[in-house]
């Protein structure tokens, strides 16, 4: 872990001394526990003491950490712990000892596992800063257990210390001891990123695994009862279940989440603002107020399309007539021009139009901003009077929205002028052109002219 600081990949990092000590002292007792438990106890006790971690974690979050877990987690969880009984439950044997040395190693694994995750979250460290921090803790402790078990004569059949060891012995533990690190590593990762009982899923689920490729890849075949592969279908089946419901549960904390920050939000933003109770009478007053609004503005929109529509069939009717009435008038001499100018004009006039209204509402255009700097330049601010510096920006700020109100009436000016000269050049075309002949074709092209315009402007409206 020394050597992958130095490399730079992780900052060192320390935990405080009681939950580091408290880690190591638990993760020590977890491995003796548990092999004096497979030397005290036969295999298929060993097996029921593994598969009674999840439940035994379920519970302890519950009372001591708050943690609940759901009910469909729960069945998903009696089902692998059902196919794991089923796969490798075989001889149950129980005796006094080895019952209470099992079951206090299940509670001391549990709770150490707990402790991986929850200060992995506290102290907001990643998987390798953390086993960086309690390798020494952990180192020392298991020093010291170990030193305990070899000098007390409790194995004297396998004593460390008597045994002649070999190169090859020497090549296995070194292996075993980096792939311990490996594997420390990615339990921590697992449980730092998804919980304890997760990490027990996973083992069962890798329990499962094993044992379907020992009896595929192995050359000796392992008898197998259909129990056994009916126990691991279960195990791999309810393993899935388990992710797809955690799954769930994660997308649907992430959501509840965000709307608990957006309504901390909004009502952070609400207590900002004043506001003013009202009775119910003045709600239906509102109420009526905006309904008759509506029916108004529907009735007048009706009318208006009921309106352009009638001067869409006049204007085709007087369209049909002038054709037939004169073959020998081309459209596209008199009439088409005539109602291109009128099609230039209700262009100016919708222009002319949306600068009234920003002049009657304050909708001042984006592009006055540049006048700023030219009408009303920074010259001078107090710096330790605040109401002459309120006053000064007042001041500016009105001389710079009369300038453009004043550039606003102006451009106004410039729109009637045109459309005073479109219609002159209307005029002029109708009046002076000689090719017309006749009052009665003067009066009916003005008003197919008229009526296109009037369906022109009523889009505007």
């Amino acid at each position: 872990m020394e050597l992958m600081a130095i490399m730079g990949l992780f900052t060192r990092s320390r935990l405080p001394w009681r939950p580091s000590m408290l880690m190591a002292i638990a993760c020590s007792l977890s491995v003796a526990l548990t092999n004096m438990s497979l030397k005290l106890n036969s295999v298929g006790f060993y097996q029921l003491c593994k598969l009674l971690g999840i439940p035994w974690l379920v519970f302890i979050q519950a009372i001591l950490y708050k943690i609940h877990t759901s009910y469909a987690v729960k069945l998903s969880l009696f089902i692998i712990l059902l196919g794991m009984a089923l796969a490798t439950l075989t001889d149950v044997q129980f005796n006094i000892v080895g019952t209470i040395v099992g079951l206090i190693g299940v509670m001391i694994t549990t709770q150490f596992q707990i402790w991986q995750g929850k200060n992995q979250k506290d102290y907001k460290l990643n998987p390798l800063q953390i086993n960086y921090a309690q390798s020494l803790p952990t180192f020392l402790a298991c020093a010291f257990l170990a030193l305990l078990v070899e000098f007390s004569g409790f194995h004297q059949d396998m004593c460390i210390l008597s045994h002649n060891w070999s190169l090859l012995e020497i090549k296995w533990i070194a292996l075993s001891a980096i792939l311990a690190a490996c594997a420390n590593l990615t339990c921590y990762g697992l449980i730092g990123e998804t919980s304890a009982i997760t990490f027990q899923v996973t083992g069962h689920a890798k329990t499962a695994l094993i044992l379907i490729s020992g009896y595929l890849l192995t050359r000796e075949r392992v008898q197998i009862s259909s129990t056994n592969v009916i126990g691991v279908l279960t195990c791999l089946g309810g393993s899935i279940i388990y992710g797809v419901i955690r799954h769930a549960e994660q997308v649907y904390g992430q959501l509840n989440e965000q709307i608990n920050q957006y309504e901390t939000e909004l009502t952070t933003q609400l207590s900002s603002y004043s506001m003013i109770s009202i009775s119910v009478n003045q709600v239906d007053t509102c109420l009526k107020e905006y309904v008759n609004h509506q029916r108004q503005y529907l009735v007048t929109k009706n009318s208006n399309q009921l309106t352009k529509l009638q001067d869409e069939i006049l204007a085709n009717k007087l369209y049909e007539t002038i054709m037939t009435s004169y073959p020998n008038l081309n459209p596209d001499q008199f009439i088409d021009q005539l109602i291109s100018i009128r099609q230039k004009q209700t262009q100016v006039l919708e222009e002319l139009l949306q600068l009234e209204m920003r002049i009657l509402y304050k909708f001042l255009p984006s592009e006055l901003d540049q006048l700023e700097k030219i009408v009303a330049p920074i010259t001078y601010i107090p710096l330790n009077n605040e109401h002459k510096t309120n006053e000064l920006n007042n001041k500016r700020y009105k001389m710079i929205q009369d300038a453009k109100r004043q550039w606003l009436h102006i451009s106004l000016s410039v729109y009637e002028t045109k459309l005073q000269e479109y219609n002159h050049q209307l005029e002029s075309i109708l009046l002076n052109n000689t090719s017309l002949q006749g009052t009665s074709l003067l009066n009916d092209i003005s008003r197919y002219v008229t009526c296109r315009t009037k369906c022109l402007f009523s889009v505007i409206n």
